[in-house]
């Protein structure tokens, strides 16, 4: 789990205070937010969840779920992949696309919403494992 980000568990069981993605960042919400886990996940696989805001993540359309394995990767293994990724100074987790960076250490990130992200040193990346339309 990334240091510091409060997660939903992925049981069915809806939480206060949960988080959501808005702006490809993920934040906070008071909102209450059920989410359940889809069968088409290993279930060896622990998972986390995101919610998307109302200002959406384009092309995942607001009230989707991220579901993101809970185990970090080392952000080398994970190039080409969309992942929940913690890059070093920078308050918020977001959702993009882990690319190659100019050396071995760093690492350039696409989001959804922005430039491309250069040169960071990331602390944690998970592998995003599915999106979940609302029930």
């Amino acid at each position: 789990m990334v240091t510091g980000s409060p997660f939903l568990p992925m049981d069915g069981v809806s939480n206060d205070g949960n988080i959501v993605v808005s702006g490809g960042r993920i934040v906070m919400s008071n909102a209450a937010v059920t989410v359940m886990r889809p069968l088409t996940i290993d279930p060896s696989i622990e998972v986390d969840a995101a919610v998307i805001s109302d200002d959406g993540l384009h092309p995942i359309p607001p009230g989707w779920a991220v579901i993101f394995s809970t185990r970090p990767t080392p952000p080398a293994d994970l190039i080409g992949q969309i992942c929940v990724i913690r890059a070093v100074g920078n308050k918020d987790a977001f959702v993009g696309t882990l690319r190659a960076g100019r050396s071995g250490d760093v690492f350039d990130v696409e989001t959804w919403r922005g430039p491309l992200q250069q040169g960071l040193s990331i602390m944690a990346a998970h592998r995003v494992v599915a999106f979940q339309p609302p029930d």
